[in-house]
Protein backbone atom coordinates (compact mmCIF):
# COMPACT_ATOMS: atom_id res chain seq x y z
CA UNK A 1 0.00 0.00 0.00
CA UNK A 2 2.87 3.03 1.15
CA UNK A 3 4.29 1.76 -2.32
CA UNK A 4 2.24 3.76 -4.78
CA UNK A 5 2.60 7.03 -1.87
CA UNK A 6 6.31 7.18 -2.88
CA UNK A 7 6.04 8.50 -6.15
CA UNK A 8 3.10 10.88 -4.79
CA UNK A 9 5.71 12.29 -1.95
CA UNK A 10 8.60 12.96 -4.28
CA UNK A 11 6.11 15.00 -6.50
CA UNK A 12 4.74 16.83 -3.63
CA UNK A 13 8.57 17.41 -2.39
CA UNK A 14 9.76 18.87 -5.81
CA UNK A 15 6.66 21.35 -5.84
CA UNK A 16 7.89 22.74 -2.45
CA UNK A 17 11.11 24.62 -3.73
CA UNK A 18 8.81 26.75 -5.71
CA UNK A 19 6.93 27.63 -2.53
CA UNK A 20 10.31 28.14 -0.74
CA UNK A 21 11.51 30.03 -3.63
CA UNK A 22 8.35 32.61 -4.03
CA UNK A 23 7.94 32.75 -0.29
CA UNK A 24 11.87 33.65 0.76
CA UNK A 25 11.91 35.37 -2.63
CA UNK A 26 8.90 37.98 -1.55
CA UNK A 27 9.82 38.45 2.18
CA UNK A 28 13.66 39.43 1.19
CA UNK A 29 14.43 40.53 -2.65
CA UNK A 30 11.26 40.70 -4.05
CA UNK A 31 12.14 42.38 -7.29
CA UNK A 32 14.95 39.77 -7.98
CA UNK A 33 12.88 37.11 -7.47
CA UNK A 34 10.34 38.34 -9.96
CA UNK A 35 13.08 39.13 -12.63
CA UNK A 36 13.99 35.94 -11.94
CA UNK A 37 10.51 34.03 -12.02
CA UNK A 38 9.72 35.91 -15.56
CA UNK A 39 13.14 35.42 -17.30
CA UNK A 40 12.59 31.36 -16.63
CA UNK A 41 9.27 31.32 -17.84
CA UNK A 42 9.95 33.86 -20.64
CA UNK A 43 12.77 31.89 -22.25
CA UNK A 44 10.66 28.75 -22.06
CA UNK A 45 8.12 30.58 -23.95
CA UNK A 46 10.57 32.06 -26.68
CA UNK A 47 11.13 28.27 -27.30
CA UNK A 48 7.93 27.18 -27.43
CA UNK A 49 6.83 29.91 -29.92
CA UNK A 50 10.00 29.17 -32.19
CA UNK A 51 8.58 25.88 -32.20
CA UNK A 52 5.21 26.46 -33.01
CA UNK A 53 6.30 29.16 -36.19
CA UNK A 54 8.79 25.73 -36.92
CA UNK A 55 5.64 23.52 -37.23
CA UNK A 56 3.16 25.97 -38.51
CA UNK A 57 1.08 25.98 -35.60
CA UNK A 58 1.61 30.04 -35.79
CA UNK A 59 3.02 32.35 -38.37
CA UNK A 60 5.84 34.66 -37.71
CA UNK A 61 3.92 37.93 -37.24
CA UNK A 62 2.27 36.56 -34.42
CA UNK A 63 5.26 35.33 -32.84
CA UNK A 64 6.80 38.87 -33.46
CA UNK A 65 2.96 40.05 -31.62
CA UNK A 66 3.01 38.09 -28.66
CA UNK A 67 6.56 38.26 -27.91
CA UNK A 68 7.00 41.82 -28.17
CA UNK A 69 4.21 41.66 -25.26
CA UNK A 70 6.20 39.27 -23.35
CA UNK A 71 9.65 41.76 -23.71
CA UNK A 72 6.96 44.49 -21.91
CA UNK A 73 6.04 42.10 -18.84
CA UNK A 74 9.75 41.27 -18.50
CA UNK A 75 11.33 44.97 -18.88
CA UNK A 76 8.48 46.59 -16.70
CA UNK A 77 9.56 48.17 -13.60
CA UNK A 78 8.36 47.22 -10.21
CA UNK A 79 8.74 48.65 -6.63
CA UNK A 80 9.51 46.18 -3.91
CA UNK A 81 5.84 46.28 -2.85
CA UNK A 82 4.46 45.49 -6.33
CA UNK A 83 7.22 42.63 -7.06
CA UNK A 84 5.94 41.20 -3.44
CA UNK A 85 1.89 41.34 -4.74
CA UNK A 86 2.71 39.85 -7.84
CA UNK A 87 5.11 36.90 -5.71
CA UNK A 88 2.24 36.49 -3.06
CA UNK A 89 -0.28 36.23 -5.74
CA UNK A 90 2.05 33.84 -7.77
CA UNK A 91 2.62 31.75 -4.37
CA UNK A 92 -1.51 31.51 -3.71
CA UNK A 93 -2.44 30.15 -7.14
CA UNK A 94 0.44 27.45 -6.85
CA UNK A 95 -0.91 26.38 -3.78
CA UNK A 96 -4.49 26.51 -4.59
CA UNK A 97 -3.01 24.16 -8.22
CA UNK A 98 -1.01 22.09 -5.66
CA UNK A 99 -4.15 21.26 -3.05
CA UNK A 100 -6.22 20.57 -6.28
CA UNK A 101 -3.54 18.59 -8.21
CA UNK A 102 -2.34 16.48 -4.85
CA UNK A 103 -6.50 15.49 -4.29
CA UNK A 104 -7.18 14.47 -7.36
CA UNK A 105 -3.79 12.10 -7.45
CA UNK A 106 -5.38 10.75 -4.08
CA UNK A 107 -8.98 10.10 -5.64
CA UNK A 108 -8.02 8.52 -8.48
CA UNK A 109 -5.51 6.60 -6.23
CA UNK A 110 -8.15 5.37 -3.98
CA UNK A 111 -10.65 4.72 -7.00
CA UNK A 112 -7.67 2.36 -7.83
CA UNK A 113 -7.74 0.20 -4.84
CA UNK A 114 -11.09 -0.08 -4.55
CA UNK A 115 -11.14 -1.93 -7.67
Amino acid sequence: MALPLVPVLKLIALGMIKFVVLGVGALIVPILTVRFVLGGTGESIRLTTQWMVDNDKINQQEADVFLSSLSKVQEADYTRAQARDLLFSMLRKAAVGAVVSTTGMFQRMLGFFKR
